[in-house]
């Protein structure tokens, strides 16, 4: 069998591909060559955001770019020609992919392209050539997906995505931290609960509490029969700086932020962060599961259903949630879960029972704010139950007296309530809202709404809209989530707190998000190919953020959890100039929207809604409607772009350094659009340490090893690799140089005292550099020199020591970059 098994795959080497393997060879050749450019960014030239009048541009090798031009020329053009003798419907789904190397094309001709048209050919061409093969795979295998078992597919989105978001998870949090916006005051209850089996936080918070009162008393000038008075100001503000609820009884500190996700956090204690995020991972994948479940049931549509509830599972605006230890994708999965009980009434009524009393219970526990889902989810399995379903009379009795579960449920959430707090809540809700009116229209259609965060939800309220009309047959299900959608409008979305605080836009509408999906599987199902083609697009665009966030994310920070688009824009150099039609303002610091103001504010999501409505609505929608509309959308969305979307900024010299550093520098060419001028040297601009505090190392005993920022050598840990007890002090932290090369090491600043400074740089274990500095007492002074480094032993160590009886080194600046062999290459536009 082995034999023969190798014998065949010789032969079928030996002979000449056929026309359909030529083709396929090639579409995965493109895909290849666009993957790898995206890998390596260096390959095609980096746009230099720099404070100069001219745009600059670093090119690592101009012979290999000029190679790779020509690549992402002619190797599209021969799959293309080759599809010409390819006729399967399988090979004309997948040939827009062939297009892919295309997206490149601007960044190798700098000068000729500029980046603004550059860039979003790279970003929207190939969510337009996905969102194309995606639709074409979806009509072609709809037929066949169908007949896999529901509850297989299912479990297997279950696992994939609970892999997936734990992944990106413990990724995000080793990159950026674990905390984030509110994320710490669930997490610290959480471990209360683990270590303490309680939900008081005093003790938790990794300082002693009684401590801190008195060194803030300190700060304050009082008379001694104030002391109490003081003591008791400071204590409740240092309580509300930490969240801890004013209605606290028996002067216990429970936090005011619910405690449910935490009840679910605390067995995991022991394993850290991964365990947190395993958890947390499980949850969202739940709920993606059980969108799926209920948009199947809806739509009887199984391919519809996986594939938008998988692009919803990928956006931007699910992943940042699923991720965090907030309480949004919890109360979103207990909710569609509720619902989706309901519809299980008939042939399952106690397991179904059971999931409801559970979910809408737990959902108050999770956050107040969800109880207005709750009683939906609650009031739409009752009314199934009671007048929908046909059960016999005796089950109805049955049913009718569950509902004293209800009120055992909500008796014992507002007991426990009682016992912790001197309000129903950790918190009092009455006088937030209609506090601000126009956050109901903000919520939506702002820069901190649904719509900017998760532009597919237009699709969904559109759809939800139709599924009113048209759809009686789950008319109970389309007025639930129409509820939902408006309670959390007008009560949270009018609130002075509507925009969710430091989040990504629309934090408080997660949870009603999920209802909404199947109404939209139900449109796509029904409109016109146009029309599924845009609601396609709008998921994928929806869905575009997440992987350049996540596999840049020391470049994009935790402005990923924020806004992913600005982040986008803003650490990622080939992207700075992407598209960007909303309208930014200080929206989250007082209300800077009034009135009419509200609503014009920001165009673009209305122009959204409108273009969208008439793509997906009608039924048959021709290219001779279709094309016009798209291209009058394209001209007022640039004319908006060009009026908002253009920001100017420039990089800090870290950004530069680290983009050098990245960047093979031995052949690199800088190239500048402009007609003269003096030389660009991209060194004066680039610093690793831009923003270094000045610090100082004494050989006086302090007493300790710190003072403020002086350090005392003779109380640092022995760190010498020589075996000789010396004492390095490092200015600062420890990093990764980056590729191999020349780098630029300055040191200035002052010294007093009679005593010898020793510099070294030391890569992972070994020394690459080792100096000592001649200097005479009572000087300022500037060291420079030139280190041959990044060779990938290890973290870069920059390390002082002093040798002498009495003195001080006070490093007042660190210059760190790396030396291009460049020589200045410059276009002229005449």
């Amino acid at each position: 069998m082995g034999y023969m098994g190798a014998s065949r795959i010789l032969l079928t080497l030996r002979r000449r591909p056929g026309p359909h393997e030529v083709f396929y060879i090639g579409i995965a050749l493109n895909a290849a060559l666009f993957l790898i450019l995206l890998a390596c960014p260096y390959l095609p030239c980096i746009p230099m955001v720099l404070p100069t009048d001219l745009p600059v541009y670093l090119i690592a090798n101009p012979l290999l770019n000029h190679f790779l031009l020509a690549l992402c020329l002619t190797l599209p053009a021969a799959t293309l020609l080759a599809k010409r003798r390819v006729t399967s419907a399988y090979s004309k789904a997948l040939y827009p992919l062939a297009l892919l190397p295309l997206s490149f094309v601007g960044f190798f001709v700098p000068c000729m392209v500029g980046t603004n048209i550059s860039a979003n050919v790279l970003f929207f061409l190939p969510l337009v050539l996905v969102s194309l093969v995606l639709l074409r795979l979806v009509l072609l295998f709809s037929d066949r997906l169908d007949q896999i078992p529901t509850g297989r597919i299912a479990l297997s989105l279950l696992i994939a995505l609970t892999v997936l978001f734990a992944v990106a998870g413990i990724h995000v949090s080793l990159q950026i931290g674990e905390h984030a916006v509110d994320e710490g005051h669930y997490i610290i209850q959480a471990e209360s609960l683990y270590l303490d089996h309680d939900l008081d936080i005093r003790n938790n918070f990794g300082f002693d509490v009684d401590a801190e009162v008195e060194k803030l008393m300190k700060e304050r000038i009082y008379a001694p029969d104030e002391t109490d008075a003081v003591r008791q100001e400071v204590t409740s503000n240092l309580r509300s700086y930490l969240h801890v609820s004013p209605g606290s009884r028996d002067d216990h500190w429970y936090s005011w932020h619910p405690y449910g996700l935490s009840l679910l956090l605390a067995p995991v204690g022991a394993l850290g962060m991964p365990g947190r995020q395993m958890v947390l991972a499980l949850i969202s994948a739940f709920g993606c599961m059980m969108i799926f479940l209920l948009c199947e049931k809806v739509s009887n549509s199984k391919s519809w259903s996986l594939v938008l509830t998988s692009l919803l599972a990928a956006s931007s605006f699910w992943v940042a949630y699923s991720i965090r230890a907030l309480p949004e994708i919890l109360g979103a999965s207990l909710f569609v879960t509720a619902v989706y009980a309901a519809l299980l009434a008939e042939r399952r009524p106690l397991r179904s029972f059971l999931m409801v009393a559970f979910c809408c219970g737990f959902m108050i526990v999770a956050h107040p704010r969800f109880a207005p889902c709750a009683l939906l989810a609650a009031g739409y399995y009752y009314v199934s139950v009671l007048f929908i379903i046909r059960f016999p009379r005796r089950v109805r009795l049955l049913h009718l007296a569950s509902l004293a579960s209800g009120v055992l449920i909500v008796g014992g959430y507002l007991l426990l309530s009682h016992v912790m707090f001197e309000n129903p809540t950790s918190y009092s809700t009455l006088g937030l809202f209609w506090a601000y009116p126009e956050g109901g229209w903000l919520i939506l259609f702002s820069e901190r709404g649904l719509f900017y965060s998760l532009p597919a939800a237009v699709l969904m309220v559109i759809a939800l809209a139709c599924a009113l009309v048209t759809d009686r047959r789950n008319l109970p299900l389309h007025v639930v989530a129409f509820l939902a959608l408006l309670g959390m409008i007008l009560s949270i979305g009018t609130a002075d707190c509507w925009d969710g605080g430091p989040t990504i836009a629309g934090r408080y509408l997660v949870v009603v998000v999920p209802l909404l999906m199947p109404a939209a599987v139900l449109l796509v199902k029904r409109c016109s190919t146009w029309g599924k083609g845009w609601a396609i697009f709008l998921f994928v665009y929806s869905a575009s953020y997440t992987l350049p966030c996540l596999f840049n994310m020391p470049d994009v920070g935790e402005a990923f959890l924020h806004s992913p688009l600005e982040a986008v824009k803003q650490g990622l150099p080939l992207l700075r100039d992407l598209f960007s039609p909303y309208s930014i303002s200080d929206i989250m610091i007082g209300h800077p929207y009034r009135g009419l103001a509200a609503l014009t504010a920001n165009p673009f999501p209305p122009l959204l809604f409108v273009v969208s409505l008439f793509l997906v609505v009608p039924r048959r929608v021709n290219a001779r409607f279709a094309v016009p509309l798209l291209l009058l959308f394209f001209i007022l969305s640039a004319c908006l772009h060009n009026t908002f979307g253009i920001q100017d900024f420039s990089w800090p010299p870290s950004a530069v350094e680290s983009a050098l550093s990245r960047t093979p520098l031995q052949k690199a060419r800088v190239l500048s659009c402009g007609e003269s001028g003096p030389p660009i040297q991209i060194t004066d601009y680039a610093n690793r340490f831009d923003r270094f505090s000045p610090v100082s190392l004494t050989l006086s005993d302090l007493g300790k090893r710190q003072e403020d920022r002086t350090f005392s050598q003779p109380h640092l840990d022995a760190n010498g690799w020589e075996d000789k007890g010396y004492r390095w002090f490092s200015p600062v932290t420890p990093f990764e140089c980056g590729i191999s090369g020349p780098h630029l090491l300055t040191i200035e600043g002052t010294t007093r005292g009679d005593f010898d400074p020793i510099v070294a740089v030391k890569e992972g274990r070994r020394p690459v550099y080792y100096q000592r500095l001649p200097r005479s007492p009572e000087e300022s002074f500037s060291f420079s020199t030139i280190i041959q480094s990044g060779h990938y032993r290890g973290d870069t160590y920059i390390l002082l020591r002093l040798e002498g009886e009495d003195g001080t080194l006070a490093v007042k600046r660190i210059v760190w970059t790396p030396i291009p062999g460049y020589e200045l290459s410059r276009f002229s536009r005449e």
